[in-house]
């Protein structure tokens, strides 16, 4: 079947590349570095995961997931 798909936020490139090197060869993994870009991309990636860091510029990670959980397609 499909692979889960995670939804990675964090504003930090080496932490991406970390995620990127430990879940992409068994997860689809969509990886963002803005609470922004994540809101874009969830509705169309639609998330079985979502892994955010907390302190992100502009919103927080709280705050990220309390939006993510308003969008249909990310708790289907």
């Amino acid at each position: 079947g499909a692979q889960p798909r995670i939804l990675v936020c964090d504003d930090a490139a080496t932490v991406r590349a970390m995620m990127a090197a430990l879940l992409g060869r068994t997860y689809s993994l969509q990886l963002t570095s803005t609470a922004e870009e994540a809101l874009e991309q969830a509705p169309v990636f639609s998330p079985d995961l979502v892994i955010t860091d907390l302190l992100l510029p502009g919103m927080s990670g709280r705050e990220l997931i309390r939006r993510l959980r308003a969008i249909p397609a990310c708790h289907q």
